[in-house]
């Protein structure tokens, strides 16, 4: 059928409520996430004490075998840890930032507070404050190129209301060949892809010389399996459906199968250098601050 002139009008108004509704729910998440940013920039400062322009990278811990006298003592005063001075990241670095915005991201199970999408959203925009008023260059491979400046999680915002190419069918297709030289990749995701396809990423990343963070988002219905009875589950990426009767049988099988997988991407992560946080989406982001803390100072 050949679309003409009229067939389009009834489409708009749809459209246009759908913008709306985008925009109204990015405008909500960006309140929140500026608010947390300023919490952590915040702690970081009451922690760190450090003088002008030091960032929570200028330091590392020390390496058994390292010169004693590469120890920075004033900073190693406040901690019961020995610190060195690392002067590779005196400069301003590039932080990649990587949302997994796939459709398994939009489940949002009764027990949750919101979707895994908001909050990795909360989170990207949250990140991107954060580190941008810490004098670092941000960027979002696919959606936009490093560097971003001032007002970081608006611009962030209007490039997924506008730039509709993002990738969208998994975590795993973002493209991480993208990311520079010793820069700083932190991935978004509920890493429900395969182990294996995950370690390939982390393998391409280590090759570049790049710090890995995972920030791992799950539904509390994804840990738990709390279903029962009889159950459809459907794909929501290849719309696959798989019925199962008495599915609370399964319970303690599906538990210890998740935690394996957990459990071996942990490792993965681990042998490449990365560093995780995880969070579940039926508490408030607030929760997790002081574990974002320590995992911005490991990585």
């Amino acid at each position: 059928m050949t679309m003409g002139a009229n067939s389009r009008r009834p489409v708009l108004p749809s459209l246009l409520a759908e913008a709306g509704a985008q925009a109204a729910r990015l405008e909500q998440v960006l309140w929140r996430a500026r608010r947390l940013a300023e919490t952590v920039a915040q702690g970081q400062r009451r922690q760190r004490k450090r003088g002008q322009g030091e960032n929570f990278r200028q330091f590392r811990l020390y390496q058994a075998g390292e010169a004693s006298s590469s120890i920075d003592w004033r900073r190693s005063s406040r901690d019961d840890e020995f610190y060195i001075r690392d002067k590779e990241h005196e400069i301003a670095q590039t932080v990649y930032l990587m949302p997994d915005l796939s459709a398994s991201m939009h489940y949002c199970s009764r027990q949750a507070l919101c979707s895994k999408e908001e909050r990795a959203l909360l989170w990207l925009f949250m990140l991107a404050e954060f580190f941008v008023k810490s004098g670092e260059r941000v960027a979002v491979p696919g959606l936009l190129p490093p560097g971003l400046g001032r007002n970081a999680a608006e611009k962030l915002a209007a490039a997924l209301l506008e730039y509709k190419s993002y990738p969208q069918t998994s975590g795993i297709k973002a493209d991480f060949a993208a990311v520079g030289s010793k820069a700083h990749c932190i991935i978004i995701s509920d890493f429900l892809d395969k182990v294996e396809d995950w370690e390939r990423i982390f393998a391409l990343l280590a090759e570049k010389g790049a710090h890995i963070g995972l920030i791992i988002i799950a539904d509390p219905a994804e840990t738990d399996f709390p279903f029962s009875g009889d159950t459809v589950f459907c794909d929501p990426e290849s719309g696959e459906e798989v019925y199962f009767g008495q599915v609370q049988t399964m319970a303690a099988a599906y538990r210890e199968i998740y935690q394996q997988q957990r459990q071996s991407l942990a490792r993965q992560a681990a042998a490449f250098g990365g560093t995780l946080l995880e969070d579940e989406t039926n508490a408030p982001l607030q929760n997790r601050i002081e574990k974002l803390e320590r995992f911005l100072q490991r990585d």
